[in-house]
Parts: structure tokens; sequence; C-alpha cells
């Protein structure tokens, strides 16, 4: 039914009859409409990460919020295995997903220096009253002893 060959250093194949020219397009088309979304999201990522590879992996191009949604979307879609996607689509979105982890790292390191000295502070307070009332009872009790009876 297909007939395949060797031009120009490719593999090229043709149906072996007209007939099938027709339900091989028809095939083609439903395909294409079935991924067109798929396939322009697709572009619009490739495009992005081509962008980011081109300015040297700046993170001025690396995806927007929405931008990374869309891809992680897609990148856990069937189609994008179907479709294919390079190296650099990949990339990128790694290279946002970091620069997001280390910018929620950024937002709670303060919290969490803040917490830190709360609970040192508390633990110090908490000490030094102990020690107190251990004199106090000290003395207490010493007072208990001189007292006459």
């Amino acid at each position: 039914m297909v007939r395949g060959e060797r031009r120009g250093g490719a593999r090229w194949y043709e149906p072996t009859h007209e007939r099938l020219i027709k339900p091989i397009l028809d095939s083609n088309q439903r395909w294409l409409e079935r991924h067109a979304g798929a396939d322009t999201n697709r572009q619009r990522l490739e495009a992005s990460a081509d962008a980011w590879r081109r300015a040297s992996r700046g993170e001025n191009y690396l995806l927007n919020e929405v931008e990374f949604a869309e891809a992680k979307r897609w990148l856990s879609n069937p189609d994008a295995d179907e479709l294919g996607y390079s190296d650099a689509v990949v990339a990128v979105f790694h290279a946002t997903a970091l620069r997001k982890q280390s910018q929620r790292l950024r937002l709670w390191l303060p919290v969490l220096i803040i917490l830190i000295c709360l609970v040192v502070g508390l633990t110090a307070l908490v000490l030094v009253q102990n020690k107190r009332l251990k004199q106090l009872e000290g003395l207490k009790g010493a007072k208990s002893e001189i007292s006459p009876k």
C-alpha cells in the first residue's frame, strides 16, 4: 500500500495507488483538526523556549505565570507526546519552576527567621522564669528552716 524510497538523503513514502491519496489527505485533515489547539500551544511554547535559548537563558525570558500554567497543562497532555517538543521546552519549563521555587523561598525565609527568633526568645524566657522559680523555692525552703517552730 505504501512504497518507501531514498530521495535527497531522506526516506520518502508514497501510496502505491492514487485511490489512497484522498483517504490519506482526509485522515491528515482530521488529525490536524483534532490537534489544532495543541499544536498552537506547542508552537507558542517552542517560540518562548527559543527566545529564552537565544537570550542565553536569561531570567527575563523565562515563562510568566500564565505561560507556565499552560506549559504545565500542555506537557501533561497526551497530545504533547504525540506532537513532540524540543529539549529547550523542557529546559525553560524546569528553569521557570526553579525560579518560582526560589521566589517562594525568598518570600518565606524572613517569616521563618522571625518564627525561629520567637521560638528561641520564648525558650530563653521560659528557662529564665524556671530558674527564678527554683531560686524562689530555694529561698522559701531556707526561710522555713530558719523560722522557729
